[in-house]
């Protein structure tokens, strides 16, 4: 009985055997041709060219030292990429650039960054295109604006990202035609939109049922006369709206 037990012991393990150095020899077989092609695409706000660089893909020579991981551990490293799909066809490498997506382009004093759509602060790079973004100007800081740390730090950043939230989520219309949330240093906030030239005032307060009252008014304006004579909507006031007809002056909203 020991005999026997031992014999099976040994086939089984002789099989094990054979088994691994086969898949070793199989999978061997199978490793992909070396690189000698690149293709990629996705990229919106930057040119090919620009990733090429960054990656260190624009001499040819050395693709045939290079993996699929390795080339998308490279440009998964640019501020502008969240993520990258490779495919490896023969000898070529076909890549898939998925970018961040922005919500809002900064402005404050001589500064300008992006801010991607969970808060993140990302310089504006050059040869950057393409960034047609709301505009968040001038808001009131404690603390400088740090690259890649979080937007939500600072309050009047974020009141004029749940501005732009707001209007992209109430009217498609309109978000696309939202051109500026001016926070003017703590100040009264104006909002721009680019179909129509008067500004809309909301004060400090409240901002998102103003611009719940102020998309309903615009629905009510739009192909109408009235909508070409106004100068500006003042929504500080408590259930009033003011429509200005006269020539808007400094004073009006300061």
């Amino acid at each position: 009985m020991n005999t026997k037990v031992k014999i099976s012991s040994i086939i089984f393990l002789s099989v094990i055997v054979a088994g691994i150095v086969y898949l070793s020899f199989f999978l061997d077989e199978q490793k992909p041709d070396s690189i000698a092609v690149i293709e990629m695409n996705g990229n919106i706000l930057l040119p090919k060219d620009i990733y090429y660089e960054f990656a260190q893909l624009n001499d040819k020579n050395v693709f045939p030292e290079l993996s699929a991981k390795l080339v998308a551990d490279r440009l998964e490293k640019h501020p502008y990429i969240k993520s990258v799909d490779v495919l490896h066809r023969g000898s070529k490498l076909e890549i898939n650039i998925n970018e961040k997506e922005f919500a809002a382009l900064l402005f404050k004093s001589q500064e300008q960054v992006l801010i991607t759509s969970y808060g993140e602060i990302i310089p504006v790079l050059p040869f950057t295109r393409q960034m047609n973004y709301p505009i968040i100007n001038e808001p009131k800081l404690v603390n400088e604006i740090k690259h890649f740390k979080s937007a939500y730090k600072h309050g009047d950043i974020v009141t004029g990202l749940k501005i732009i939230d707001v209007v992209k989520l109430l009217n498609a219309d309109l978000y696309e035609s939202l051109s500026e949330v001016d926070l003017r240093d703590g100040k009264d906030i104006l909002v721009y939109f680019s179909n129509f030239p008067y500004p809309i005032v909301i004060g400090r307060g409240n901002e998102i049922r103003k611009m719940i009252y102020f998309e309903k008014l615009w629905q009510h304006f739009a192909g109408k006369e009235l909508n070409g004579i106004l100068n500006y909507v003042d929504l500080r006031y408590n259930k009033l709206i003011y429509l200005g007809v006269d020539p808007l002056k400094d004073d009006n909203y300061r």
